[in-house]
């Protein structure tokens, strides 16, 4: 699998090659002129294709790490005029920014189906492909305050919990615990049905903030907000293709990601 990523760092070329030199993935980049500062592009093929992903979040945070130390190093002392933070001024700083990611699809079949799939909480691994095993980690099974983990794929932990529940119409999901996610801080995600007689649309929000900073937002630019909507749409057409076909979803099974509707 083919893997090309463009990040801009505000420093030289020379700087910027020199920083990454050192980087076990070094043969993965090569640094260009852009205007005052430098692009990396990355470029770099992956074998297994199982690892692409992992290995992809490797090879930007490395990036987006040089970016902050190098452009850290070139910050100016601030002139009289600007204000200077310091332990006791700490007005500047910013909230993370909130990400919303929405997919939609219809489902051939009543919407008490639908929700029979999504209640079975502990068993979301047959409907979705990013998710290689799922298991409770509650005695509840589901409803509000109801737990389970999900190993992912190709890597990942994530803990999760049930924190609003509206019987056959709506629950919302929290992650909160992960493992192997880097830069993801908070994430929710909404499930809500829309009965239609024998049909049911089904749509599918999640909110979610990254840390570490402008390493975060950069993450967040050029890879999380892509897996996101890649894992959304792969979780909705998954949902499909299970409740009409009773068929378990693998990640080699052709899901109808083609009728899948998307919003940001």
């Amino acid at each position: 699998m083919r893997i090309q990523r463009q990040v801009h760092i505000g420093a030289a070329p020379r700087r910027v090659a020199a920083a990454l030199g050192s980087s076990p993935y070094r043969h993965g980049f090569r640094v260009v002129p852009a205007g005052a500062g430098s692009q990396v592009l990355i470029d770099a093929r992956i074998e297994p294709e199982a690892l692409a992903e992992s290995i992809e979040a490797e090879l930007v945070a490395t990036v987006c790490a040089t970016k902050r130390r190098l452009e850290r190093s070139t910050d100016h002392t601030p002139s009289p005029t600007q204000p200077r933070i310091n332990k006791t001024n700490r007005t500047n700083r910013k909230k993370p920014t909130m990400t919303t990611i929405t997919r939609s699809i219809t489902i051939d079949a009543p919407s008490t189906e639908v929700w029979a799939a999504l209640a079975d909480f502990g068993n979301i691994a047959v409907f979705n492909p990013a998710v290689k095993q799922s298991k409770l980690t509650s005695d509840q099974p589901n409803g509000l305050g109801a737990t389970r983990e999900c190993v992912l794929a190709p890597v990942g932990v994530v803990q999760e919990r049930i924190t609003s529940w509206e019987e056959g119409r709506l629950m919302s999901i929290e992650i909160y615990d992960r493992k192997m996610i880097p830069g993801l801080r908070t994430a929710v995600a909404t499930i809500e049905l829309d009965p239609r007689g024998e049909q049911t649309g089904v749509s599918v929000t999640i909110d979610y903030a990254v840390g570490l900073g402008v390493l975060g937002a950069s993450m967040n630019a050029v890879a999380m907000r892509g897996r996101f909507r890649k894992a959304l749409s792969g979780m909705v057409a998954g949902l499909k293709h299970h409740v009409e076909t009773g068929e378990a979803v693998t990640a080699k099974t052709k899901i109808p990601v083609n009728a899948v509707s998307s919003a940001a």
